[in-house]
């Protein structure tokens, strides 16, 4: 089974149709659950997928950004093999324009990252499917598809 968890702050200043338009971007979610405004007006939003539907859009816009191989090597250390899950942040505004940008601190993102969790039975496994290792740029396309 597999598990795709994002989330993020939206600042006042921010327009939420953005926020549910990059959601989108990831799939049709199951849930998406919007917290009341804090006391500076801030929400949090996040949205659950179930299955490889979830990881479409990491998987083709990896590829055609050519940037396989660079999230591969920022994800592998963020995978926790026993609890099976692997926890990244994404650039927010990077999303805005539909292109991945990967952030390794919140302050990489202005307005804050989206947070993405993939929980699956073999997390090495979907890590694999999603950003396989490349070989002069090309990337190894092994059949590490994973069931769900």
């Amino acid at each position: 089974m597999i598990l795709v968890n994002i989330s993020t702050q939206v600042f006042p200043t921010e327009d939420l149709e953005v926020i549910h338009k990059i959601f989108n971007y990831f799939s049709d979610f199951d849930e998406l659950e919007e917290t009341i405004p804090n006391e500076k007006g801030v929400i949090e939003v996040s949205a659950k997928m179930e299955g490889l539907s979830g990881l479409t859009f990491l998987y083709r816009q990896s590829r055609k950004q050519r940037i396989v191989q660079a999230i591969r090597n920022h994800v592998e250390n963020l995978m926790d093999l026993h609890a099976n899950t692997c926890v990244f942040m994404l650039n927010k505004q990077a999303l805005t324009q539909g292109y991945i940008g990967i952030c390794q601190t919140p302050s990489e993102s202005p307005l804050g990252p989206i947070h993405v969790k993939i929980s699956a039975t073999n997390i090495e496994r979907v890590i694999n499917y999603l950003f396989p290792p490349t070989e002069k740029g090309h990337v190894l396309e092994v059949d590490y598809t994973p069931t769900e």
